[in-house]
């Protein structure tokens, strides 16, 4: 397996994106999976963003949300922009995306991950302001039966009301109201 990270603090979005990719990339990596993360400040560009992740990349396997902050082992971001990038490549890897809304997620996600469960675990990455994680956990359990389960919560910006509140993304898929992952 190869891995890449990358991080910027850049104030534009697209700049900060460039340089993250070509940190975790390094001109060697050829992934088939990228974990994004955003702080707040790049949530109103965050389609062009995942888009040019998207397009640098040659996957659609760009997976995750926003956040407050973003840490890497670089820095940590917290109420300032940022963007980090996990870049995975591996002859071995299957990676089995999911993008859900609604009440009924975790039975989504159950439903979706079952075919291909062995020995995975799931990341998965909720937006704490819609969805209650515990349920999610409870429903893929109930469809999927035990799988190990790792992952977080989306965040944005605290100070404001204003929508979206938070967003998460698979892919081409954005939402602020989404239930996003990969077994």
């Amino acid at each position: 397996m190869h891995v890449g990270a990358g991080h910027s603090n850049e104030a534009n979005g697209i700049d900060a994106v460039q340089a993250a990719l070509s940190q975790a990339l390094n001109g060697k990596i050829n992934p088939d999976v990228v974990f994004m993360f955003l702080t707040y400040h790049h949530m109103n560009r965050a389609s062009d963003i995942i888009h040019e992740v998207i397009q640098s990349t040659h996957t659609d396997l760009v997976i995750g949300c926003s956040g407050m902050g973003v840490v890497t082992d670089a820095r940590e971001n917290d109420r300032e922009p940022g963007v980090a990038i996990l870049a995975l490549s591996s002859d071995q890897l299957e990676a089995v995306p999911f993008f859900v809304q609604g009440g009924q997620a975790g039975i989504q996600i159950g439903e979706s991950i079952l075919p291909y469960l062995t020995d995975q675990a799931i990341l998965i990455l909720i937006p704490g302001l819609h969805v209650n994680p515990k349920e999610v956990m409870r429903q893929i359990v109930d469809v999927a039966g035990y799988v190990p389960i790792v992952g977080g919560m989306a965040s944005g910006n605290p100070w404001t009301h204003e929508a979206p509140r938070t967003l998460q993304w698979c892919g081409n898929q954005i939402a602020e109201d989404a239930v996003v992952g990969v077994l």
